[in-house]
């Protein structure tokens, strides 16, 4: 369908329940900054509640979703189960964060060592306090009796040039790193509505599905998922700098400010959540089909390869071709399956 008919689309899935769509979004980002707000009292635990918790929240929402949209009760006892559901071996890559994950730090440690060199060139040239707090900085680290007290002070000598110059580099080069995060993570958990679909196959499957269908649609994915999801990215980007800034009158110190972004983030992101789900939906229906030619393609190159490299008899080889015609038919309804287990059985 075209890129208007898509939205459309999306538009009517949030209309069929908004009541409902709101409570399951805000709920959804309510425990999510209460998670974040966490790290005011433990700094750094947020480090493990991403992937832990944060996650898993998000997981339970987009099957919840599912759940109410046909009409099927989710009580406080299911929304565990749910949460849950996420860390059985089939489902817990189904936002691929491992890799989303490394490859975040990569773009961090980039854009941190290029915004670092020119910062540096810059604050050189305007300031010649800056090199001696910096000198002194690395001095302070080299000393065996330093303390976290004496390393913060140094900051804020010199008029907190240090403290303006760390700001710089750290903030953008972390806030990018997590919108291109979310953003990899967010489109590839349109499989989960696909992984709840298939009967049988495993996380390895799905991904090589999904690789296979982004190699072939990229771009056309890519405006469909972004004409859907762009007021998300506005909202998430506006919370960060809005919280960071927040935190900057507040306590003025570094790591505040960082959670006090995170929690700016959330916090707005989390009115885009009602609508989230639904177009995450919306965009699986859309490529149901290209999923299905994923699998086709995959199967086939499977069989060839195995067929070519392995010495199988000819009941062995009757086995395989079933199997693999099996894998060929993963988007028939089987909804007595799904009332059972919504994450499939595999």
């Amino acid at each position: 369908m075209s890129r208007s008919s898509l939205r459309q689309y999306a538009r009517d899935n949030y209309r069929n329940a908004p009541a409902g769509s709101w409570i399951l979004g805000l709920t959804t980002g309510i425990l999510i900054c209460a998670v974040i707000a966490l790290d005011l009292l433990v700094p750094g635990l947020v480090i493990f509640t991403f992937p832990f918790v944060i996650v898993p929240l998000v997981f339970s929402g987009t099957i919840q979703h599912v759940m109410f949209k046909a009409n099927k009760p989710v009580t406080v006892g299911s929304s565990f189960r749910f949460f849950g559901l996420y860390y059985r071996s089939d489902l817990r890559g189904s936002f691929g964060f491992v890799v989303n994950l490394l490859k975040s730090l990569l773009v961090f440690l980039a854009l941190e060592m290029t915004i670092s060199f020119i910062a540096s060139f810059i604050f050189q040239y305007l300031s010649k306090d800056f090199v001696e707090a910096m000198n002194t900085f690395l001095n302070m680290i080299e000393e065996e009796s330093l303390t976290l007290e004496d390393l913060y002070n140094v900051l804020y000598i010199n008029d907190g040039i240090l403290m303006k110059y760390f700001m710089i580099v750290l903030f953008p080069s972390l806030y990018a790193a997590l919108i291109f995060m979310v953003y990899n993570m967010s489109r590839f958990s349109v499989m989960i509505y696909f992984r709840m679909n298939l009967k049988r196959g495993n996380d390895k499957f799905v991904k090589y599905v999904y690789k296979e269908t982004i190699r072939r649609q990229r771009m056309k994915m890519f405006k469909d998922y972004m004409a859907l999801n762009f007021p998300l990215y506005i909202l998430l980007i506006l919370g960060l700098g809005g919280g960071t800034v927040l935190g900057y009158f507040w306590q003025g110190d570094i790591i505040t400010m960082l959670i006090c972004g995170f929690l700016g983030g959330a916090l707005l992101s989390s009115f885009f959540l009602p609508f989230y789900f639904g177009n995450q939906e919306a965009l699986f229906d859309e490529y149901a089909n290209e999923f299905h030619k994923s699998v086709n393609i995959i199967t086939k190159q499977l069989m060839s390869t195995i067929q070519t490299n392995i010495d199988l008899s000819i009941e062995e080889k009757e086995n395989l071709q079933k199997r693999m015609e099996e894998l060929k038919h993963p988007l028939e309804d089987d909804e007595d399956d799904n009332k059972k287990d919504p994450g499939g059985s595999s």
